[in-house]
């Protein structure tokens, strides 16, 4: 299975790919006045408001490193709704897609309340890499921002 690798300091995520619908440069985002500080902002594209999500603020309690491989991974995920929404996740160091088995992630014994969409651990020669699932994450965001990803305006 693809993966895209990402990162948030030195600690490395990988996603399926197939909830990716494209990745994009990090390019500037309209604020919204008193949103999450995990809400980076919204983008346009084709004429559609996208609601982006700060993964290192997630994670780190930081904004994602100001850099050229700093991205915005857009994801078409479909919400508890029935809605599929298109949403963003700034994330960093993206610079390679890896071939995974979701077998090769182990569970820890570990499952944080507040982090149920990071799962297992594949354990490399570089270092460990835990599994993002992108469907979860978002689908836990509903329930942090009040149904603002839900909304058909965004």
């Amino acid at each position: 299975m693809l993966m895209l690798l990402f990162f948030v300091g030195e600690d490395a995520y990988a996603v399926d790919c197939q909830y990716i619908q494209e990745v994009i440069p990090k390019v500037n985002l309209k604020k919204i006045p008193h949103a999450p500080s995990a809400v980076a902002g919204l983008i346009t594209i084709s004429g559609q408001p996208i609601t982006v999500v700060d993964f290192s603020q997630v994670i780190a309690n930081r904004p994602s490193a100001q850099s050229l491989h700093t991205r915005i991974i857009l994801f078409s995920i479909e919400m508890p709704s029935g809605i599929t929404k298109v949403l963003g996740l700034i994330a960093e160091k993206i610079i390679e897609i890896i071939d995974r088995e979701p077998v090769e992630f182990i569970e820890t014994g570990i499952k944080v309340k507040d982090l149920p969409y990071l799962e297992g651990v594949c354990i490399e020669k570089s270092g460990s890499i835990q599994l993002f699932n992108a469907v979860e994450f978002f689908q836990s965001m509903q329930n942090v921002f009040n149904e603002s990803l839900t909304d058909e305006k965004l």
